[in-house]
């Protein structure tokens, strides 16, 4: 049985000024726990809580996962794709993106293992060896039990709008994964 590991595109860490700015605005007090939960992102070695992020829309709920994604793909994975029969594409990127609490119930009694069978259609099951992530975003307060849950305000919302944020740079120019990077090397120290 084929046995697999997530491993990280070559991001390199960078600090970017205005994501911090955001993610300080977006979290509020809470803003040390995502910095902390953001910094631990790439370590695949132990489960971590769910993040789930409520706020109205525009607030960057699904920015944040986006641009975290790029960490191992170029394009995120659907909670609404792996939590069905078939979870293939936990190989390629172990963070998972949610939008609603519905299609969670069943896939998140799962989150807190090391070690999953991945089923793929018309090939043989495989083990993918590492935690996995998920972010789940929504409009109004539900999700996970023992999650992260961060009530985004609208003055992010406010922030991205006023600053004409190139949301295209921060996701596909991966500054969002070089911050992300940049914070799990200032907690670590290297």
């Amino acid at each position: 049985m084929a046995v697999f590991k997530n491993k990280l595109r070559p991001v390199q860490a960078k600090q970017h000024a205005e994501i911090d700015a955001w993610l300080r605005l977006m979290a509020g007090s809470q803003y040390p726990q995502l910095e902390n939960w953001i910094a631990n992102i790439t370590n695949l070695e132990k489960a971590d809580r769910v993040l789930v992020l409520n706020g109205p829309p525009g607030t960057g709920k699904t920015l944040l996962g986006r641009g975290l994604t790029r960490l191992w793909s170029e394009h995120p994975v659907g909670l609404h794709l792996v939590a069905r029969a078939f979870n293939g594409d936990l190989i390629h990127c172990p963070l998972v993106l949610g939008d609603g609490a519905e299609e969670a119930d069943r896939f998140l009694k799962d989150v807190g293992r090391t070690r999953r069978l991945i089923h793929r259609k018309y090939m043989d099951v495989a083990w993918l060896e590492n935690a996995i992530r998920v972010i789940l975003t929504h409009n109004s307060g539900s999700g996970a039990d023992n999650a992260l849950r961060i009530m985004t305000p609208a003055t992010s919302a406010q922030y991205l709008d006023e600053r004409r944020v190139r949301i295209e740079d921060w996701i596909y120019k991966d500054q969002i994964a070089e911050h992300a990077l940049f914070l799990r090397e200032k907690r670590t120290g290297t």
